[in-house]
């Protein structure tokens, strides 16, 4: 499938349009960050770039990373930026993410922007106080990808710096102004579960399963226990014959002196 052509004038471009981009979207309150421009890692973070955490709105910083990366394109960070965007693929051999979009699409009217590898991206708001991340739930391998929180996309108007052409422009306003997400796209993305209550219902089953304990029982004295007690019983000690060394050395551990009679020990 051929890819869309850049879909404005490269030449009519104001010198370092990517650093000028940035800094407009900046401008919007929208948070970005420079990611690479060609090559294999084209659109990963620029070097020492934590994306997650130094995205800004910041000009000085912004001027910062694209005096040393010029050929940058700058990235949005979806989530500080309260948006989430639908990226439709169209690859050869693989699932048409427009064709599937078309199919589920409710007549929902939204900024798009087409990608120089022949996708496109749909911009949606998320409302306050609900973020969604990057999940496609129902609409997992069609060719369609979410992006939230936790997420990026290259800029609209961003330019490669590898000539594979650009992102087409869009305003950074009508990003800002870009629709709710609608319940019914929420609904495909983030579907409730099939059985809400599988979870308490499989841990009632496995306790349940689990044997309990059993009760104990009470002590009491058995034949061979009465026969043990009375055969492991050392005599009672008499007061005037018995002698405490005496004692000791019929029962205790060690043997009767020399020349005494050695007395049998009982083992229990």
């Amino acid at each position: 499938m051929a890819r869309l052509t850049t879909p404005f004038a490269v030449a009519d471009l104001p010198p370092a349009p990517n650093r000028a981009l940035a800094l407009d979207l900046a401008r919007a309150g929208l948070a970005v960050f420079p990611v690479r421009g060609a090559g294999p890692d084209a659109k990963k973070p620029c070097p020492t770039v934590r994306w997650g955490d130094d995205a800004t709105c910041d000009a000085a910083a912004i001027d910062g990373w694209w005096r040393r990366w010029p050929d940058a394109m700058p990235a949005i960070h979806l989530g500080r930026s309260g948006l989430l965007v639908v990226d439709l693929d169209r690859h050869d051999g693989g699932e048409d993410g427009i064709k599937a979009w078309d199919d589920v699409n409710r007549g929902v009217m939204a900024p798009a922007v087409d990608t120089p590898s022949g996708g496109r991206h749909i911009y949606f708001r998320q409302p306050e106080g609900r973020a969604h991340g990057n999940r496609e739930g129902l609409l997992k391998g069609r060719g369609i990808n979410i992006r939230g929180l936790g997420g990026y996309v290259v800029a609209p108007g961003a330019l490669r710096a590898d000539g594979e052409g650009a992102y087409q422009p869009l305003p950074a306003g009508a990003l800002r102004a870009a629709p709710l997400v609608p319940d019914w796209l929420y609904a495909l993305i983030d579907p409730p579960p099939r059985n809400p209550s599988r979870g308490s219902n499989r841990g009632r089953s496995r306790a349940l399963l689990r044997p309990s304990p059993m009760p104990a029982l009470p002590a009491t004295p058995t034949r061979l226990s009465r026969r043990r007690s009375t055969r492991c019983a050392p005599p009672a000690r008499a007061a005037a014959t018995t002698s405490s060394t005496e004692a000791h050395f019929r029962w205790g551990r060690w043997s009767a002196p020399a020349g005494s009679r050695r007395r049998r020990r009982h083992r229990c």
